[in-house]
């Protein structure tokens, strides 16, 4: 059945290329782009073989090419082969490749299987468009008991990596086979649609523009292949004639019967057809094409989101600050069959589909398909100093942002490149529609819950889950954890002094507090972030003098050790002019330095100043203006998370000296003394 489920065109790298004068006749007719003034956009060509691509993108955009594979000096990196997450990592944020890792869970013949009968095993009435597939040897009993049931099943096997129709045939019976290499076995579409007596198959180009949230566009343009020997039903006379049974380009071209299409206007005839062509012939013969194109729409679509959550995971994993999810994009080839009934049956998806030109039509559909791809991706340089320029100033700006100012920020730059997108999209479509995003978003929300749940229990995700929380019932502290973040600014009617609210987060599960950064996760955190959405909850108490780290819940104080306030007196306001730059300006006082909102730095100045380093592991600090005292409370048996921050880093590695009277006395001492 796989006609083309048999073979895979696209990897066909011993197909014809186009001769000398052919090319030189489709660089004549090449449409130009208006030149831009200012440096080119530079595209890595080192690992294509297709000419189609390089011409598009030198002669029609006007980039300049490289051929150096080492070279990193490059805006998009165009490749024959698939990409390892690694690669992706390494990318700088204006980067752009022409492949998403982890698509192998759909472009290999094995993992499409898996992943489309996990699916449908959840949802048989969405998934009812991949025939029955089984993996041998590992399913051959399971195979061996269908067949003996289904006696005129006829059944087309293929070897797990072949290419070009290699190893490929057509069989009824599985009891004398002994499979000692990996194949998958499809039972084989004996009905199919038929066009002048041959049987065909449609290579329909998809672009996957983004994964995360899915981003899918599907041309208009595409390719029917037909096989070329005239179809009867399947028989044991007829079992090895591959002409008549696959449909894939890479056999056909070399029978005697083939047709080459020579002129790109007249793409009706020949053993290779415009995918207009064929709708315009069935529209024709009075079938409705329109509901036709609405199956494979959703038959594409749903077959992607079955890979979704392992394509947002890798994605996430090796690019987390991407707030444009462009850096990926993916043409695939789809192969389609239709049946008696004029059903779409999937037969394999393509991640790197031919791009060989053989003929006119070959290069007219493949150059539109390619060049309007990479205008819908936004490829220019002033994406590169763009993003310098947003990478220096984050750099100027780290330390003085929150980590939920970081949050609101990426999250505004989220939705500011998405509005861009949106708008270019819409002005440079070309012979594309999106297909997803759709206008009801609640289309396709079952499939997407169901292929996460799916992919969580494969990814053994849900196992790891419930011993975390058989760990958590048995060792969790009774107490609640909780972190400070600055939320805002309040202003003081009385002396206009700036005081720090507080909003306080409450962790009431492990991985609520994981999600918070208070302690580690032990699975990887990317995948929580992705998948383990944290239910919050805030609230505003109004703290005061407290510096922003863990502490525990007022409520359950009782419930852990606390040792005894230290109290220590001061006999004067620290009301002289200040002698050195590291500290405070005239009319500073203990409690300014204690409440402004930016506490830890200056005491950080003035300790350092003193040569006095500060521990603080969990730690309150309140002044009392009656008496002009300082209310130091530690807590014992919590400590501060190992999270990357220039603050509790400082405060982390400084001495015990916080649990000693005597060294605090010292400190004030000498605050009053140079006062």
């Amino acid at each position: 059945m796989i006609d083309h489920q048999l073979v895979n065109e696209e990897e066909s790298s011993k197909t014809q290329s186009p001769d000398k004068s052919e090319e030189s006749e489709n660089d004549n007719a090449m449409p130009k782009r208006p030149k831009k003034k200012g440096k080119k956009v530079i595209m890595n060509v080192a690992l294509t073989k297709y000419q189609v691509v390089k011409k598009t993108a030198s002669k029609f955009f006007g980039w300049k090419l490289t051929k150096k594979e080492d070279d990193e000096n490059w805006d998009i990196f165009w490749t024959d082969a698939s990409v390892e997450p690694e690669k992706l990592a390494r990318m700088k944020i204006y980067q752009k490749i022409n492949h998403f890792p982890g698509m192998y869970a759909l472009t290999r013949k094995n993992h499409l299987a898996k992943n489309l009968n996990r699916m449908r095993k959840q949802l048989p009435e969405v998934y009812n468009y991949y025939p029955k597939t089984w993996l041998v040897p590992a399913e051959l009993s399971d195979l061996r008991l269908y067949s003996s049931k289904e006696k005129n099943q006829v059944f087309i096997v293929k070897p797990e990596a072949s290419c070009q129709g290699r190893g490929i045939f057509l069989t009824k019976k599985f009891d004398d086979f002994s499979f000692d290499d990996r194949y998958v076995v499809q039972e084989y579409i004996k009905q199919p649609f038929l066009i002048d007596g041959l049987k065909f198959d449609l290579r329909i180009y998809v672009l996957v523009a983004g994964c995360d949230p899915l981003r899918i566009y599907l041309h208009k343009e595409g390719l029917g292949r037909f096989a070329t020997e005239p179809y009867s039903q399947p028989n044991a006379s007829n079992l090895a004639k591959p002409c008549m049974h696959l449909t894939n380009y890479a056999i056909n071209k070399n029978n005697e019967n083939f047709v080459f299409n020579e002129n790109e206007e007249d793409d009706g005839v020949g053993h290779k057809r415009s995918l207009t062509s064929i709708m315009k012939y069935l529209e024709d013969s009075g079938h409705n094409t329109e509901k036709l194109w609405n199956e494979i729409k959703a038959m594409i679509v749903n077959t992607l989101i079955a890979a979704q959550p392992m394509l947002s995971h890798t994605y996430r994993a090796c690019q987390p600050d991407d707030p444009s999810n462009s850096m990926c994009f993916e043409i695939l080839g789809l192969d389609v069959m239709l049946d008696s009934t004029l059903k779409p049956w999937l037969l394999e998806v393509n991640h790197s589909p031919s791009f060989t030109t053989d003929s006119p039509l070959d290069w007219k559909i493949k150059f539109e398909v390619i060049s309007q791809a990479l205008t819908l991706m936004n490829i220019s340089y002033s994406n590169r100093k763009t993003a310098e320029s947003k990478r220096k100033k984050s750099i100027l700006t780290r330390s003085l942002t929150t980590s939920q100012e970081k949050k609101e920020i990426k999250q505004h730059e989220i939705r500011r490149a998405q509005r861009k997108r949106d708008i270019w999209e819409q002005n440079n479509i070309g012979g594309y529609t999106k297909i997803y995003p759709t206008a009801n978003p609640k289309e396709y929300e079952k499939i997407f819950e169901t292929s996460r749940q799916v992919y969580e229990e494969w990814a053994g995700y849900k196992k790891v889950n419930k011993k975390e929380e058989k760990a958590q019932e048995l060792n969790r502290p009774k107490s609640q954890l909780m972190r400070t973040k600055a939320s805002g600014f309040q202003k003081k009617e009385t002396d206009c002094q700036n005081q720090r609210s507080m909003s306080i987060i409450m962790c009431n599960t492990e991985s609520e507090a994981i999600a918070e950064g208070l302690v580690r996760s032990s699975t990887p955190c990317v995948y929580n972030r992705l998948y383990s959405p944290v239910k919050r909850t805030y609230k505003n108490e109004g703290l005061q003098s407290n510096f922003p780290m863990v502490h525990l819940d007022k409520s359950h104080q009782s419930e852990v050790p606390v040792r005894q306030s230290l109290i220590i007196e001061t006999s004067s306001q620290n009301n002289k002019k200040s002698q050195s730059p590291c500290r405070k300006p005239q009319n500073s006082t203990i409690e300014d330095l204690i409440n402004e909102s930016k506490a830890i730095e200056n005491l950080k100045k003035r300790l350092i100043y003193y040569n006095s380093p500060l521990k603080i592991q969990s730690v309150q600090l309140s002044h009392n203006s009656e008496d002009n005292s300082v209310n130091i409370s530690e807590f014992q048996d919590l400590q501060i998370p190992k999270i990357k921050c220039p603050q509790i880093e400082y405060i982390r590695k400084q001495s015990n000296n916080l649990r000693n009277p005597a060294y605090w006395k010292k400190v004030l001492t000498r605050l009053e003394k140079q006062n």
